[in-house]
């Protein structure tokens, strides 16, 4: 194999490039002609509008009744003049009612005409005053515009042709659900609720009380026993003010508790009781500093 040179590589992707461009400047687009919209009346006249692509229909059309007949002719072919062989072609009404909201899609088979090689004519046919046709409608009347949708594998058009108007002669039809709907009277709900817990008799609640009071009555009673004495307490001293102080936490305990009790929860309580907690540790052992040096101070 002979290797290409820097210059006869460059040429290749040149032409490489080239080439890739002139296929997608060769995209397939459809072409219509000869379209011929007619509205074939219930006493056998007919109103023909011929177009040309891009044009629509015009604005004094004559509006379409149920009892008319619609159809679409047309001659579609790619841009490079080559025929094309449809199957199906679709025809959209959509309501300009913005209340209405109203849309169908006629995805009608087609009526080929012409032979040979060349372009070959097709049609779409609506019976107005079909069956399909009023229920497609809803038999709402007013302004619909229309758009013709067909495609190949290779391409697509979707043709703008204006707006016409549409009349039936009976009220617009309510559509029926596809499942029924069925609102009546449901049985009534009575909801059953727990009763209420039964209160704790009196005597449990005395025998609550005296377990409470009796350790600080063990208490009372143990300092009688001990011969407590408290008379110093009450001697103008600094230990005074500290050991004040200190009861006066003790007390707050006291008080935290009955807190906790009524209204506090468990995390309440251990951060008052944090905080409760260093504030004794520290006063008490400053009235039980100077209450010591009191007693060496007074030999007793």
């Amino acid at each position: 194999m002979i290797p290409l040179r820097p210059k006869s590589s460059i040429i290749c992707l040149f032409l490489a490039i080239s080439l890739v461009m002139t296929g997608i400047n060769a995209k397939k687009t459809i072409q219509v002609k000869d379209v011929v919209f007619t509205i074939a009346q219930s006493d056998d006249r007919k109103v023909t509008e011929k177009l040309s692509h891009p044009n629509k229909l015009p604005t004094t059309l004559p509006p379409i009744h149920n009892t008319d007949t619609i159809k679409l002719s047309f001659t579609p072919s790619l841009n490079d003049g080559s025929a094309i062989k449809l199957k199906q072609a679709v025809l959209s009404f959509r309501s300009t009612d913005d209340v209405a909201r109203i849309a169908t899609q006629w995805a009608s088979k087609l009526d080929g005409t012409g032979t040979g090689t060349g372009s070959q004519s097709w049609g779409v046919t609506i019976d107005m005053g079909s069956t399909a046709t009023m229920e497609s409608f809803l038999g709402h009347s007013g302004r619909y515009s229309v758009t013709l949708y067909i495609a190949t594998l290779d391409a697509a058009l979707a043709y703008d042709l204006g707006a016409v108007s549409v009349l039936f002669a009976g009220p617009a039809v309510v559509p029926k659900p596809s499942i029924p709907e069925s609102f009546t009277p449901g049985p009534e709900i009575h909801h059953v609720f727990r009763a209420p817990d039964a209160m704790a008799s009196v005597w449990l609640s005395r025998v609550f009380t005296v377990l409470v009071l009796a350790p600080w009555s063990f208490l009372v009673g143990a300092w009688g026993i001990g011969g407590a004495n408290v008379k110093n307490f009450f001697e103008p001293s600094s230990s005074f003010g500290y050991g004040g102080v200190f009861f006066s936490a003790l007390g707050a305990w006291v008080f935290l508790f009955y807190q906790y009790w009524l209204r506090l929860n468990l995390f309440q309580l251990l951060y008052y009781g944090g905080l409760l907690g260093v504030i004794t540790i520290v006063v008490g052992r400053w009235a039980l500093v100077h209450r010591a040096q009191l007693r060496l101070n007074k030999a007793y």
